[in-house]
């Protein structure tokens, strides 16, 4: 969505790559360390299933808008809310995505739910953001 309005976006296509491999390196070491360091969702108070996902969710949504943000920062002011947005992205998946309907529908409708947020969010950083995005020539025609 985000090269059909802006020049010069490229990099977020390799920007969100190096984040979700971050991510899946990150997951990769809980599990194979999980044994050993488990006391650490102790720690943080974690101690259901659900609360898992949901820390993860957060974890992963930072990881990924941090990283996303680097392209959408020269965009204007509010750019910084899309680290909320895809944090928000990533709660409405865990939410949605583990009702108690047939589970390849319940994760179906996670992924919906997660681009929802997330295209309406960025929509909203579009409009809010158009004049500073036009000023500096970044428009596209």
């Amino acid at each position: 969505m985000l090269r059909h309005y802006i020049r010069r976006a490229n990099g977020w296509i390799l920007v969100s790559i190096a984040a979700w491999t971050i991510w899946s390196c990150i997951l990769f070491g809980y599990d194979v360390l999980f044994q050993r360091y488990s006391f650490i969702l102790d720690w943080l108070g974690v101690q259901s299933m659900a609360g898992q996902l949901l820390a993860f969710a957060e974890i992963q949504g930072l990881i990924v808008g941090c990283a996303q943000w680097i392209i959408l920062r020269r965009l204007g002011s509010q750019a910084f809310l899309w680290i909320l947005i895809v944090i928000g992205g990533q709660f409405a998946n865990v939410i949605v995505g583990h009702m108690q309907v047939y589970p390849p529908v319940a994760t179906l409708l996670g992924w919906i739910s997660e681009g929802q947020v997330m295209g309406l969010g960025m929509a909203y950083l579009l409009k809010e953001n158009w004049p500073s995005i036009v000023k500096q020539h970044l428009a596209r025609d």
